[in-house]
């Protein structure tokens, strides 16, 4: 039987240092039926032209060239023209293991999974080491994915099957555009295959185009969390309300604790303290939330500083 089209959706901008990096470990996969489309999401290097290169010498290579919109908007355009059964998305200064296909499909068909997460591995430039782990593959629901930690925020690093995503695209003009759309993705599985094995190379760097496009620290998360809350809520799944407001109390201590000392974010560390008392009693009361973040829900609500000053050092030692 002849395995399922892929669609490999890359998102490009002002990357041609890496981009022949990524799109190789694309083009090597051992698994072979795929498509990848590269969206050049109107770079003002070569990118465009090193994605026209591969184009030409491969045929599974299709090319986007579109008015600089940002990542969502590239990633919407792939999923538009994406032809595969099977959807997974790469950041064009990322790369991938030969086996990242192959490996995360065969697990999705031996379990019959809507959703398979690799692990990563971070990096800078060719400095990548691979831990070595005892190889370990977890099934989890849709629930207890929105219930924890284990299931990624990022879309990367994943393969979906392609009516998990459906008609849901990138919110235009957000820089949290995978926490829009991650938590539709897992609710509408069924299962969830979460493995340990490091598929996926995620590069970081302070010239990091595509990470890097917003400086100053935005406020879309709030935006996108209140969404998420209503989401849940008009699916009757107070579980996943409540535990969307343990997730969201939790991002908005660690982002306060971020601006502690930067005067010219003040404006939004008010905003963020004001939501946080806006959702505290709810947290607060709420019995689907464990007892050792309402600890630190209640100590913040009574010493933001103290308790963002604490977070802060945490975080460097």
């Amino acid at each position: 039987m002849k395995k399922p089209l892929v669609s490999i959706i890359v998102p490009v901008y002002n990357v041609e240092q890496y981009l022949s990096r990524c799109i190789e470990s694309i083009i090597y996969q051992s698994y072979s039926n795929i498509e990848i489309i590269l969206v050049d999401d109107g770079s003002r290097d070569n990118s465009g032209t090193i994605c026209d290169k591969y184009a030409f010498v491969d045929k599974r290579v299709k090319v986007i060239h579109k008015v600089n919109g940002g990542q969502s908007t590239a990633r919407n355009a792939g999923l538009d023209i994406a032809k595969g059964d099977l959807i997974t998305f790469v950041d064009s200064d990322d790369f991938i293991s030969q086996d990242y296909i192959l490996s995360m499909y065969e697990t999705m068909d031996k379990f019959s999974c809507d959703i398979v997460q690799c692990d990563y591995e971070t990096g800078a430039g060719d400095s990548f080491k691979k831990d070595v782990k005892e190889f370990c593959i977890k099934i989890i629901s849709n629930i207890e994915a929105l219930s924890g930690f284990s299931y990624k925020v990022v879309v990367w690093g994943k393969l979906y099957k392609r009516d998990i995503i459906g008609e849901t695209r990138f919110p235009v003009g957000k820089i949290n555009e995978d926490d829009a759309t991650y938590y539709i993705f897992a609710y509408n599985a069924k299962k969830i295959a979460l493995s340990n094995e490091i598929l996926y190379y995620y590069f970081m760097s302070e010239n990091s185009t595509m990470r890097n496009r917003n400086h100053n620290i935005k406020l879309d998360f709030i935006e996108i969390y209140n969404n998420r809350i209503q989401f849940f809520y008009n699916n009757k799944k107070q579980y996943l309300v409540d535990k969307s407001y343990e997730r969201f109390a939790i991002v908005l201590i660690l982002t306060y604790s971020s601006l502690i000392g930067d005067f010219k974010q003040s404006n939004s560390s008010h905003i963020i303290l004001n939501n946080f008392k806006n959702i505290y009693q709810i947290v607060r009361k709420s019995n689907n939330i464990k007892w050792k973040y309402k600890a630190v829900f209640n100590a913040f609500y009574l010493s933001p500083i103290f308790i963002g000053k604490i977070i802060r050092l945490i975080k460097k030692s």
